[in-house]
């Protein structure tokens, strides 16, 4: 799509655009997430919707966020809740660092992209001037 009668103001405005879609791209990205982020921690309130399930006949404790199993339910009963407590922690932060690790993958496609478009706007320069 060619408006301009110069290559340059061309290439820049199409520069523009493909900026515009690509910070859109990571704005709908974070935005999802918050999304998922605000849906795991609010919930839908349904019934079925279980954080932990405590079953006095087996002496078990099962926490469903996470998928952890305990047979310890007398002692979490007691206030002992150190091990739920720490694998929920665990659980957090390796969910934090899955995010950090797709955000640094994402902006570093980001930034090969750019700096091909860059070098590509450079070479397609020095042809201009050759000729």
């Amino acid at each position: 799509m060619q408006e301009e009668r110069t290559q340059q103001k061309n290439r820049e405005k199409a520069m523009k655009i493909i900026r515009a879609r690509v910070a859109d791209h990571f704005a709908q990205i974070a935005q999802d997430e918050q999304d998922a982020e605000r849906k795991s921690t609010i919930g839908t309130g349904d019934r079925s919707e279980r954080i932990r399930t405590h079953n006095f006949p087996q002496n078990r404790v099962t926490d469903h966020r996470i998928g952890l199993t305990l047979q310890k339910l007398d002692t979490i009963l007691s206030g002992k809740l150190d091990e739920v407590v720490d694998a929920l922690v665990l659980y957090d932060q390796n969910t934090k660092i899955g995010r950090i690790e797709q955000i640094m993958k994402l902006a570093q496609i980001f930034k090969d992209f750019e700096e091909k478009l860059i070098a590509k706007g450079e070479k397609q320069k020095s042809l201009l001037c050759l000729s």
